[in-house]
């Protein structure tokens, strides 16, 4: 969804975990209850950082440094992320089955 058109959409308990919404329109969506863990929201315009409150894991989301900074997020809020996201998302090493004689 890079780049695209969702103002005015009814995005009420969507799950856009991980959703790649860089650049998107945001103007007048209803983003309440929207599940934004992990989302890709840099670059977004027309975004109502008070009604982005009401989505969840709205703090899970990454965003620009102006917006970071406006949300009360630290610098480093998107390095942290990555991080959190790699070591939840990355392959578990499987165990080897024990030897049977």
């Amino acid at each position: 969804m890079n780049g695209t058109d969702l103002s005015g959409a009814n995005l009420y308990q969507a799950s856009l975990k991980a959703a790649d919404l860089h650049a998107a329109d945001l103007m007048g969506a209803n983003v309440a209850m929207t599940d934004l863990s992990y989302s890709d929201l840099r670059r977004v315009v027309n975004l109502n950082l008070e009604s982005l409150r009401y989505a969840r894991d709205w703090n899970e989301a990454f965003y620009d440094d102006q917006i970071l900074k406006a949300l009360g997020l630290p610098p480093d809020h998107n390095a942290k992320l990555e991080d959190q996201f790699r070591q939840k998302h990355s392959p578990r090493p499987t165990l080897a089955a024990p030897k049977q004689d």
